[in-house]
């Protein structure tokens, strides 16, 4: 004879045989572990059999879950039991991509920034030594230059290095944000790192000669 009783989870109506009475069971409507009474709770009738908890005995196959309910939005992508389900992909700006933007952006004030101080520098040659100088001239006047301090620096240089400094802090940020959140295509914020670190010093390193040299000059 079976025992008849109702799932103390879904109150949906099941029944097992005598001999699981008392032991554990998996419902067939909600596939919750329960445990069956001794004795039926139920009237007999038409209700479906509930399957062993632990796989190896005897019972019906297990059945496929209910289906949601309306307006429930399941999380995307297959996950591996043993391991924290995937977060649901998120809708919001990505991090990643305006870091790498701001990495770029701080590379090329650098560039710019580098390009127009040895162009300011090249003038000063020309106006000392005079045009088309040798080689051997030019470094004695980059020496003497050094040694003197009167290298150059126009405000857009020290514009193109202060501005391309801030660009490569905020792409630092915003990557190491990008990573620790975990969002995709994780290549973007690790590219964004390399490449603001390395002109983010290169940069840093430019702007402590500036001061050098200006100190030097006043």
């Amino acid at each position: 004879m079976a025992i008849r009783f109702t799932c103390p989870s879904c109150q949906q109506p099941i029944e097992v045989d005598d001999n699981w009475g008392g032991q554990s069971v998996a419902c067939p409507y909600c596939r919750k572990v329960v445990t069956a009474p001794r004795a039926s709770t139920w009237p007999p009738g038409d209700i479906r059999v509930a399957s062993p908890a632990q796989p190896g005995f005897g019972g019906s196959p297990p059945l496929a879950p209910p289906a949601p309910p309306p307006g429930y939005a399941p999380t995307a992508g297959p996950w591996t039991p043993g391991y924290p389900p995937p977060l649901p992909g998120r809708t919001g700006w990505n991090s990643g991509g305006w870091a790498l933007g701001l990495a770029i952006a701080s590379a090329v004030l650098c560039v710019a920034g580098m390009f127009i101080w040895a162009v300011a520098v090249g003038q000063v040659i020309i106006q000392t030594v005079g045009p088309n100088p040798t080689q051997q001239q030019v470094q004695q006047e980059l020496q003497r230059l050094q040694m003197t301090r009167g290298i150059p620096a126009t405000p857009a240089v020290t514009k193109c290095l202060f501005v391309g400094t801030a660009c490569g802090i905020a792409a630092l940020v915003m990557a190491i944000r990008s990573l620790v959140r975990g969002e995709r295509r994780p290549a973007k914020p690790i590219a964004a790192c390399l490449i603001a670190a390395l002109f983010v010093f290169c940069q840093i390193m430019a702007m402590l000669s500036l001061l050098h040299y200006q100190s030097g000059r006043s």
